[in-house]
């Protein structure tokens, strides 16, 4: 298939998720450890960016198996978990859990290029040269990492296996990326639970063997295999409900009764599975019943803090609710507009919920997150499987919240909320301590997300290309997110120097899961030490004075660019404005270094000075000196003509 040209928002998303992989893949090649690794980056980066480029679908399926989008994401599917794994393993070098970072690098890696592989063209043909270059990669990271071989068949199997059933069970909930970012987590969790139930747990992939990390393994997944187990009885719930709304039915009343029967045989074989089949299991890792445990960790380890706590999510999750009735008409069908008030009412509420308990007790809001996600999988499977007497309710309550990228079979929006709030705080959970980045996802979601969407939708005026949001709404979730940190240096609750990588960490894991965003910047502070933040914070004024400069510069470039579009004849003289600017800025950059006597560029070697100093930054008298005065020729000419005009006239 020919590829077609990449859209603004393709372009975007190829710069936001193929740089910093790309940084990652230089760091890990000058480490002998984990050179292998990065050609791994390399080769994803390579074969996600053709795949999206020419359009390339997964092997076996069709374009209507996947939720209709105009881009299927495949970039930031195939690289968003390869990228936070690297991270974490970026940020774990020389500790006591290296080694199963490394591990788990390597198969969130391989993950992404079984995925990459398996997207083919129209003719549904698999390369083979790809296929065996991926293959050598994947040997060469597992001899490196000490990954053993005997687990890497089975890992990408289950994979594999996972992410057509997700494909044929879900079918149009998710986009190809989509549902290959969600394969891969998943395909984490079921292969860190069948390691956890081994008798000697194998620590390969597994940071740190919590007990809120073992019942994280034994909630999740442990639901996704009741729903396996008791399958038959689902689908025959979901066949008889749908007996009982057939018009004329003469025993409908006998099969709604019937019903309850059904549900309550799905409760016994939920019960089973759990009694004699999860908890055996986490019993031995723990040395205790799981329900005493869970009774002791809540009642008795926390005293008093946890119990409190324990009651303000209840308490609020009950007002939360309890006011979407009066809040919002369920018998009402709702538009677009006020759908989206409802879900981000969830989202402020999720904010309003999960922070303070954050703030107070993480290790508990871990178990708690872990708790809820089971609890929205069986509710899950109630709604569609209509498991009387509650399915018929929940249905109804669920899909007032759904939009039009709930098109498949389940409602996820809830499930995506939660998991947002919750993934930061549980890789947190698994590094050396909670940090404040942990509740980046409550933020990010709860303060920013609500307001970008009800600014956006209310007073945006100017939508990016090729989609739906607008430059105000994204303006007011930088700037929202922004304030809560600013708010909470304040407060005393994160730390300053904490401040800056924050804003460029993910919701999938804080700073240490997306450190290669904040990298290149770190780089670039022990080229030139007057952006390093040891002169940030002994008082050097000059990288903050300059970073205000940039927002000037910004503000010009981006209004002479809309005045240029407006066909606004100031525009050119605004453009270049910003372009001296520019220019003249970076002169007085390059004489403070040279009249400083290179003070803080000296420690560099000649290639890195030429490289990463000169080259760089001397770009920005090039192409700015360039602009300018290809402009102010233009500007020139325009009021010779308009004197002469005058003259004459």
């Amino acid at each position: 298939m020919s590829g077609s040209p990449l859209t603004p928002r393709e372009i975007a998303e190829i710069g936001l998720t193929v740089a910093p992989t790309l940084y990652l893949a230089w760091h890990f090649y000058n480490l002998t450890a984990h050179s292998a690794q990065s050609w791994g980056l390399l080769m994803i980066c390579v074969l996600a960016v053709e795949n999206q480029w020419k359009k390339h679908r997964p092997w076996g399926t069709s374009i209507g198996d996947y939720r209709p989008s105009s881009d299927q994401g495949l970039i930031s599917g195939s690289l968003i978990a390869p990228l936070t794994a690297c991270s974490i393993l970026w940020s774990n070098m020389s500790s006591e859990t290296e080694f199963a970072s490394s591990h788990l690098a390597t198969l969130s890696i391989s993950f992404a290029l079984l995925a990459n592989i398996f997207l083919v063209s129209s003719t549904n043909t698999i390369d083979v040269k790809r296929v065996i270059m991926a293959g050598l990669v994947v040997f060469r990271m597992c001899h490196q990492s000490g990954l053993a071989f005997w687990m890497i068949g089975p890992c990408l199997a289950t994979f594999s296996m996972l992410y057509y059933i997700t494909i044929a069970i879900l079918r149009r909930s998710f986009t190809a990326g989509e549902a290959i970012l969600a394969s891969q987590l998943l395909s984490l969790a079921c292969i860190s639970s069948a390691l956890a139930a081994l008798p000697n747990p194998y620590n390969g992939i597994v940071l740190k063997w919590t007990a809120t990390y073992i019942m994280l393994l034994a909630l999740i997944p442990g639901m996704l295999a009741i729903g396996v187990l008791t399958n038959t009885v689902l689908i025959y719930s979901k066949s008889t409900y749908l007996d009982v709304v057939k018009v004329g039915n003469p025993s409908g009343a006998l099969l709604a009764s019937y019903r309850i029967w059904i549900s309550l045989a799905f409760v016994a074989g939920a019960a089973l599975t759990v009694l004699f089949g999860i908890s055996p299991l986490v019993s031995a890792r723990l040395n205790l019943n799981p329900f005493v445990w869970t009774v002791d960790f809540v009642f008795t380890k926390g005293g008093s803090t946890r119990i409190n706590v324990l009651c303000y999510l209840a308490f609020t999750l009950l007002l939360g609710v309890s006011l979407t009735t009066r809040l919002f008409d369920s018998k009402k069908r709702a538009n677009t507009n006020e759908t989206n008030l409802k879900r981000k009412y969830f989202h402020f509420l999720a904010f309003v919920m999960f922070l303070p308990c954050y703030l107070v007790d993480p290790e508990f809001l871990h178990l708690a997150f872990s708790l809820a996600t089971s609890i929205f999988i069986l509710t899950e499977y109630a709604r569609f499987f209509r498991l009387a007497p509650v399915g018929d309710f929940l249905h109804t309550y669920l899909s007032q919240f759904a939009d039009a990228r709930d098109t498949g079979p389940a409602i996820l929006s809830h499930v995506y909320l939660l998991l947002g709030c919750a993934i930061p705080v549980w890789l947190a959970g698994g590094l050396t301590k909670y940090g404040f980045q942990g509740c980046l996802g409550i933020v990010a979601l709860g303060v920013g997300d609500s307001l970008a969407a009800i600014i956006g939708q209310r007073h945006g005026r100017h939508r990016w290309p090729h989609s739906r949001k607008t430059v105000e709404g994204t303006a007011v979730f930088i700037v929202s997110v922004f304030l809560c940190w600013v708010v909470a240096v304040l407060l005393g609750v994160a730390r300053r120097k904490d401040l800056l990588p924050a804003l460029f960490s993910s919701v999938l894991g804080g700073k240490s899961a997306l450190a290669a965003l904040w990298g290149p910047y770190e780089l670039y502070g022990k080229v030139d030490k007057v952006y390093s933040q040891e002169a940030y914070y002994r008082g050097d004024g000059f990288g903050t004075a300059q970073t205000w400069m940039n927002v000037v510069e910004l503000a010009f470039q981006f209004g002479g660019i809309y005045l240029v579009v407006k066909k606004h004849p100031a525009g050119a003289l605004v453009v270049a404005t910003a372009q001296l600017m520019t220019f003249w800025k970076t002169v007085l950059y390059f004489l403070a270094d040279i009249l400083g006597g290179f003070d803080n560029t000296k420690q560099n070697d000649a290639w890195t000075f030429l490289s990463l100093y000169l080259i760089p930054n001397g770009m920005w008298l090039v192409f700015p000196g360039f602009i300018s005065a290809k402009l102010g020729h233009e500007l020139f000419k325009f009021f010779v003509d308009l004197s002469l005009t005058k003259k004459l006239n």
